[in-house]
């Protein structure tokens, strides 16, 4: 699977920030309260506690799985790390090891 990733030709960023002139259209409705997912409200403040919650998930996920699954979904964002970084509409500002454990826990969350 991750050979065909790597082979994909380039392609349109499909994670974006909703424009400023909708979001001020009803603000709420494009502002996360509960959980923060990805890049775009991952300093938010008043989501902080979720994201304890959020990598209590993880511990629990990864005590039922061994830790192998840890190491082999971190080596897996890490090599995956510049095709995610692309589907961003923006340049992602972040360095890469935050970058990664962001990904690693978000997505122990949806899983």
């Amino acid at each position: 699977m991750l050979d065909e990733l790597e082979d994909r030709p380039p392609f349109e960023p499909w994670i974006y920030m909703v424009p400023m002139e909708i979001r001020k259209v009803n603000e709420e409705a494009y502002t996360s309260s509960i959980v923060s997912i990805g890049l775009f409200h991952h300093n938010n403040k008043i989501l902080k506690s979720m994201g304890q919650l959020k990598k209590g998930y993880m511990k629990k996920l990864v005590r039922r799985n061994g830790n192998s699954s840890l190491k082999d979904c971190s080596n897996f964002v890490k090599r995956m790390e510049a095709y995610i970084r692309e589907c961003y509409s923006k340049p992602v500002e972040m360095d890469s090891k935050d970058f990664r454990k962001m990904v690693l826990v978000d997505s122990y969350l949806i899983i």
